[in-house]
């Protein structure tokens, strides 16, 4: 029931964003003059009656100059953030899927990829030159495979003057052994992607 939930919760999230997303389209189309104001369905001649928001549209087409700043804005800045909300959407979708782990005549065990991120990142950050740490999975070769195949990508900040070679080393070797073992998944390799060092004017570093 709430698997049923969250999907439908999803679905109108969707379709809203695709509203109003067309929406801000049209306006922006109308009010740069690349499209008629009866463009839209309808109108007709006997009686004659308008298209779809004719009125509306045809303000918009006789908007000149300063006055089709602010439109033109608003379309844009509507645009952006349905398509933000639409990459939010499909990269949530993605951190939810479910990866196998063992298949068997007793039934299956899958793990969502979300918590295996999630343990990941809690696995790192007990290293106390850690201030903060985000990883990501990809799942190599098929998702069905029993147990599934990953690589984890880790971007850690940690503090000025650490040693990153050990920070990598130490993050290669606990996320590895610690994801394995308590998920059972075959976890083929863990990349430093990217250090990041804090930034601090108070610390003093040796010089060599």
């Amino acid at each position: 029931m709430d698997e049923l939930l969250h999907r439908w919760n999803r679905a109108i999230v969707a379709f809203v964003a695709l509203f109003v997303l067309t929406g801000a389209i049209i306006v922006l189309l109308m009010t740069a003059d690349a499209i008629a104001p009866d463009f839209l369905p309808g109108g007709s001649g006997d009686p004659s009656t308008g298209s779809w928001f004719q009125p509306q549209l045809e303000s918009l087409a006789d908007l000149t100059g300063g006055d089709q700043i602010v439109p033109i804005a608003i379309s844009f800045i509507v645009i952006l953030a349905m398509l933000r909300l639409a990459t939010i959407e499909v990269r949530s979708e993605r951190r939810s899927r479910a990866l196998m782990v063992s298949s068997g005549q007793e039934g299956d065990l899958t793990i969502e990829e979300e918590s295996v991120r999630y343990l990941a990142e809690r696995t790192g950050r007990t290293n106390s030159q850690i201030t903060s740490l985000r990883c990501r999975l990809r799942v190599r070769g098929k998702r069905s495979a029993t147990p599934a195949s990953i690589e984890i990508s880790c971007y850690p900040r940690v503090a000025l003057g650490t040693d990153v070679q050990q920070i990598r080393d130490d993050l290669q070797s606990r996320v590895k052994d610690t994801v394995g073992k308590l998920t059972g998944l075959t976890v083929l390799r863990v990349n430093v992607a990217r250090v990041k060092y804090e930034r601090n004017d108070n610390v003093r570093l040796m010089e060599g």
